[in-house]
């Protein structure tokens, strides 16, 4: 079982603006158990926020939730730590922001 121990993943800034037919939409989640949950899609006409809040059920939180260039350079941000005190930053192409911070902040927990 993976365990997220982050509060939020975030994007900054998209920092060239992109044309809308390459931006998707994210949404983070954490759940009652800690764990994190984290839907991306590449287009703007699916809801990642409504999958996820499908899936896990209303009583969850929503953390995060917004566009991002999936062809283009993203920077994200993820605070970790009981009260958000690590923070990795990222600065990728499309979704790799997201999944290289994701991946970073998971542990196997027995």
């Amino acid at each position: 079982m993976k365990i997220i121990h982050c509060l939020a993943f975030s994007l900054l800034l998209i920092p060239d603006p992109a044309p809308a037919q390459s931006l998707g939409r994210y949404c983070s989640m954490m759940r009652s158990t800690g764990a994190w949950a984290l839907i991306l899609h590449d287009n703007l006409s699916q809801d990642p926020c409504a999958e996820i809040t499908k899936k896990f059920g209303p009583e969850e939180k929503v953390q995060r939730a917004g566009l991002y260039a999936t062809t283009g350079l993203n920077n994200v941000v993820v605070r970790c730590g009981a009260d958000g005190e690590d923070v990795l930053l990222q600065k990728a192409d499309g979704a790799k922001a997201f999944l290289e911070p994701f991946k970073a902040a998971s542990e196997e927990v027995g």
